[in-house]
């Protein structure tokens, strides 16, 4: 049975005047790890400094544990680490240093943290080089110490912001790696946010995209791709109009759940791909001029562009 350790519900929240959260709603199951996506100014910076306590919900609860933590900055310290996109190591200090520093900060027992520190440096595999100054460290074992000093004091989640971003593909994977690892071993809760759909599709269990400030979709990663199906997508070079009439007129008979335009190719989503290409039968008999054809399956990209748009002045930098 699932255990729901982090509940949004109904968060708003206004900076200068400006309403940033309308509504939000969410929940994350224990252990799970969890995608938080959409494009700049959308709110999911907001969203987590909500979720640390950084910043009090104007209106809406925050549950951790079943318990309201709405505006608790420190019972959520205790429950929760995070990577964010400045570490503020010391670089002269060895990366043992560093951590110990941070570790008597939170109150971790000092009498044990050696042990601790060693044991997660063989799992990060940094344990050969842990007495080396951080300045020393590639951008990769950089970030793998920033993992390490979110999960000294023992959290039961832990918030990872970009943490792959600028890595080398090797290290990237290493990362990946270690993240499934933490929630499946350590059954620590992970919310991830990456511009990197490809890595969220791959290691997320569930998953959030925020745009303008509201929820667009939620749920878990497999229901949300069995709901958008397969997609049809064709480049028309004539009578793209009358195209667009017909599906609009057998959307309903032919189980099509979406479509749009994106310059000369018409992409349509559908539950079954037996009924696309039905539908591909009637556009071709309708005379339509199709230069090509893709049949694929949902992607996360597919759905992100579906929510947030495809036009070329609103693609914005998933962050």
């Amino acid at each position: 049975m699932e255990n729901i350790i982090i509940e949004f519900i109904d968060v708003d929240k206004y900076i200068k005047g400006r309403k940033i959260l309308n509504n939000v709603s969410f929940a994350i199951n224990e252990g799970e790890i969890f995608g938080l996506l959409g494009p700049n100014g959308a709110g999911k910076t907001t969203t987590i400094r909500v979720l640390l306590g950084l910043l009090k919900a104007d209106r809406g609860k925050v549950m951790i544990s079943g318990k309201d933590m709405t505006g608790e900055k420190r019972g959520i310290n205790r429950e929760i680490g995070f990577v964010l996109d400045k570490p503020g190591f010391y670089p002269k200090l060895p990366a043992r240093q560093n951590l110990k520093i941070y570790a008597e900060l939170y109150g971790v027992d000092m009498t044990e943290i050696d042990s601790r520190i060693d044991k997660m440096a063989a799992f990060f595999d940094l344990d050969r080089r842990l007495d080396d100054q951080y300045e020393s460290y590639s951008k990769g074992m950089k970030q793998k110490v920033a993992i390490m000093r979110s999960l000294l004091h023992k959290p039961r989640i832990l918030i990872l912001d970009e943490v792959t971003s600028g890595l080398d593909p090797k290290v990237q994977y290493e990362i990946r790696t270690l993240i499934k690892e933490l929630a499946k071993r350590e059954k620590v809760t992970i919310i991830m946010s990456s511009h990197n759909l490809y890595e969220v599709e791959e290691i997320c269990d569930s998953l959030i995209i925020i745009d303008k400030g509201e929820v667009k979709l939620a749920g878990k990663k497999e229901d949300i791709f069995k709901e958008s199906g397969v997609a049809l997508r064709l480049r028309i070079s004539e009578h793209l109009e009358k195209a667009l009439e017909i599906i609009e007129k057998n959307k309903d008979r032919y189980g099509v759940s979406n479509y749009y335009t994106d310059n000369d190719y018409l992409t349509i989503n559908a539950e079954q791909e037996g009924e696309l290409m039905e539908l591909y039968k009637l556009l071709i008999k309708s005379d339509i001029d199709i230069s090509s054809m893709n049949l694929e399956k949902a992607s996360l990209e597919n759905i992100y562009f579906d929510i947030v748009g495809r036009e070329e002045n609103d693609i914005r930098e998933i962050i």
